[in-house]
């Protein structure tokens, strides 16, 4: 079992590291057939590995799709983790309108730009979901011994030093172009999630705290090299910390149905704040 685990972690994680460097220059183009392209892109560099992994070792007597990406529970959790969205979707309204957008097409979001940004919304979605729910959940496995941590701690730990850091990072980018504005918001943004969480989760449950640092140390790791030190240190530990709340809800009581409503939020609205870093939001 560990074994295993081990494998599909460093599997997902090559497919993200170095998957960009294959496929990255497919992105990027114009029209429907650029949308559908970019589509199939972030799917394939996402979910598509953790997908084939679930399957190849549900042949071989493992768990159900569902039953690795904690969604075999009840999807009532989704009206559960409506509060989540709020925060993020407020920080993306407040962002947008500090770009000059006008207040009708910042409540759109991403959709203001075009009907088919849906499609690239329901993707970046269900890879951030499936990624670093896979890479939690088989983290836990794949590192049995770990120390292990109270789920609720490490999410406070990790999720308010985050958000600290992001704050730290974005104020000193200042005075050299930054937003003030969208980077208060994005931190307080961040903070507001992760206190939601802790309620949402509610457990007292210890967990190998490897399985959740080492999505979010991945997820700084790949902001830094995607954006630079100046950016990336700022837009990663957002990034980060809100994939420390996906994975501490995930591995809490509910499963991920409730994180669904946040990672619908933070790809509708340009936030700096998804886990992934082929998504550009506004810091």
């Amino acid at each position: 079992m560990g074994d295993e685990a081990r494998s599909d972690v460093a599997l997902s994680i090559a497919a993200l590291v170095f998957g960009p460097l294959l496929l990255g220059g497919l992105r990027g183009g114009t029209g429907v057939v650029g949308v559908l392209t970019d589509l199939a892109v972030v799917l394939a560099l996402t979910a598509l590995v953790p997908l084939l992994l679930i399957r190849s070792r549900a042949r071989s007597g493992g768990r159900s799709v569902l039953g690795v990406l904690a969604l075999d529970g009840p999807p009532g959790g989704l009206a559960v983790g409506l509060p989540l969205a709020v925060p993020a979707a407020i920080a993306g309204i407040v962002a947008m309108l500090t770009a000059g957008t006008t207040p009708g097409a910042a409540l759109l979001g991403r959709l203001s730009g075009a009907p088919l940004q849906v499609l690239q919304v329901a993707a970046f979605t269900v890879g951030s979901a499936v990624l670093v729910v896979f890479l939690v959940v088989r983290g836990a496995e794949a590192f049995p011994r770990s120390p292990e941590w109270a789920l609720r701690r490490l999410l406070r730990t990790v999720g308010m030093g985050a958000a600290g850091l992001a704050l730290v990072a974005g104020l000193v980018r200042v005075p050299l172009g930054a937003n003030p504005t969208r980077v208060i918001v994005n931190a307080l943004a961040l903070a507001a999630i992760v206190l939601i969480a802790d309620r949402i989760i509610g457990a007292r449950r210890a967990v190998p705290r490897i399985a959740l640092l080492l999505p979010a140390g991945l997820a700084l790791y790949l902001h830094l090299t995607a954006f630079g030190l100046s950016v990336g240190l700022q837009a990663g530990a957002l990034a980060a910390g809100t994939t420390v709340v996906i994975g501490a809800v995930a591995l809490g009581p509910r499963g991920t149905w409730p994180v669904i409503p946040l990672l619908v939020a933070l790809h509708l609205w340009p936030t700096c704040l998804s886990p992934l870093a082929l998504v550009r939001g506004l810091c």
